[in-house]
């Protein structure tokens, strides 16, 4: 979910300090919010919302295979040059920890606020406090991000942060692949092989395919990082001459819109890294026109906000589900925020009015929280790998 930034690129000679920049993907960065604003708006939950945004979930799954992507661009040659393992993974936990913590303690205090409420002033409420899926050992486990590692499991707190627990044990897995590897260079029959076992677990035992965030979500993830690694392998290899300029950028565009209309939770899903492992080639040569606009401030500045904009939005979601049930004297519903809301109209200028507040609250947590987080684990990182005169 949170792809490599500016501060994770370093030339291979240069990785053990991470002090110089390297070439990073900015039309790929401007793809990343986008992304992240198309969940947000998804998890409204309207009740009659277009088939797009109904199945917009899979842009999650759009973040796995660019994940994939960047990582192996950021790190591949490091980690089989001899970057250490255990720096990578520390860089790793510092881009995704500190802001799920904050979060997490930001939920946990509401959680007790509401115990104290109902304690003080009588006041019932439809979940009693610390139940499952929310409860205690449920924080201990989102600390640890083994919240969503395992066959079943149940979407807890901060919602979103289950694809992040994934996404850090699947980078464990990646950087465990190049230390055993010979050479550190691991084969692509290797990886194809990965790619495939995870896809069969998902086809065999996930009865809503690339739909389900609890059943062996760890193999969701596996599935689209790993073909976003297999993407950047073929990609070097004269792939830049491919799939390129405004007609490859325009056909990636028509794929994903048609594929996210029609795909829902059957197996059709199981098409997501494909379509979405050809947009991220078309756009990481970026040489075309919907490229140069992505390149763009706003889109850039959005990307960089796209992990926040992830991570924040169930809170200012939570929150419209309070204002709502207050406003309208129901008790909250247990689907949509928006539940029991009438008009396309009103429900636009509530998604305008979210999706602002989202961002802006972003543009805060990145700030405070993300950016500095990131910076310190990089720090430390830089410390324990730094070469002795």
């Amino acid at each position: 979910m949170a792809a490599a930034d500016l501060r994770d690129f370093a030339p291979k000679s240069e990785l053990l300090t991470s002090t110089v920049p390297k070439p990073r993907f900015v039309a790929l960065d401007g793809w990343r919010g986008i992304c992240a604003l198309l969940v947000a708006v998804h998890n409204l939950q309207y009740v009659k919302a277009p088939s797009f945004v109904v199945h917009s979930f899979l842009f999650v799954d759009f973040f796995f295979v660019l994940s994939g992507f960047v990582i192996t661009h950021t790190y591949g040659q490091a980690l089989q040059s001899g970057f250490s393992p255990g720096a990578f993974l520390l860089r790793r936990f510092g881009r995704l920890w500190p802001l799920h913590i904050v979060l997490l303690m930001v939920f946990v205090s509401l959680e007790l606020l509401k115990t104290m409420a109902g304690n003080a002033l009588q006041m019932s409420f439809q979940s009693p406090s610390f139940q499952p899926p929310n409860s205690a050992i449920a924080i201990f486990r989102n600390v640890l991000l083994i919240q969503a590692v395992g066959d079943h499991t149940n979407l807890s707190w901060n919602v979103p942060s289950w694809s992040i627990s994934t996404e850090f044990w699947v980078y464990a897995l990646f950087a465990l692949i190049y230390l055993i590897s010979p050479k550190r260079s691991p084969s692509v029959l290797l990886i194809g092989a990965m790619v495939l076992f995870a896809a069969t677990v998902i086809a065999l035992s996930v009865p809503d395919f690339l739909a389900s965030n609890t059943d062996y979500a760890f193999f969701r993830c596996c599935f689209g990082f790993f073909a976003g690694h297999l993407t950047y392998r073929a990609w070097t290899v004269g792939g830049q001459k491919l799939f390129a300029g405004t007609l490859a950028e325009l056909s990636a565009i028509a794929a994903i819109v048609i594929f996210v209309c029609i795909a829902g939770d059957d197996a059709s899903s199981m098409m997501a890294p494909v379509v979405f492992g050809f947009a991220v080639w078309a756009f990481a040569n970026e040489n075309g026109a919907i490229s140069k606009m992505l390149m763009a401030r706003p889109f850039v500045q959005l990307g960089v906000w796209s992990y926040s904009i992830y991570m924040v939005h169930w809170l200012l979601r939570t929150a419209i589900k309070v204002i709502v049930a207050a406003l309208s004297g129901k008790s909250m519903g247990t689907q949509s925020p928006l539940e029991g809301i009438d008009g396309n109209w009103t429900m636009i200028a509530i998604t305008v009015a979210y999706l602002v507040a989202v961002v802006a609250v972003s543009a805060i947590t990145y700030r405070l929280i993300e950016a500095p987080g990131r910076d310190y684990f990089n720090a430390i990182s830089s410390a324990l790998t730094r070469k002795k005169p």
